[in-house]
């Protein structure tokens, strides 16, 4: 069991950023950066 989820995690980790990845990325900075942006401004 361990070893095939980690087989599964070591290929998703090889795959390339897909556009999906990209957009959580973007979201997720974007919800950590807004707040700090708008604090400063504020």
């Amino acid at each position: 069991m361990d070893l095939r989820k980690s087989k599964l995690f070591r290929r998703e980790k090889m795959q390339p950023l897909q556009r999906k990845d990209y957009l959580k990325v973007a979201v997720m900075c974007g919800v950590i950066i807004v707040p700090l942006l708008v604090g400063l401004v504020l």
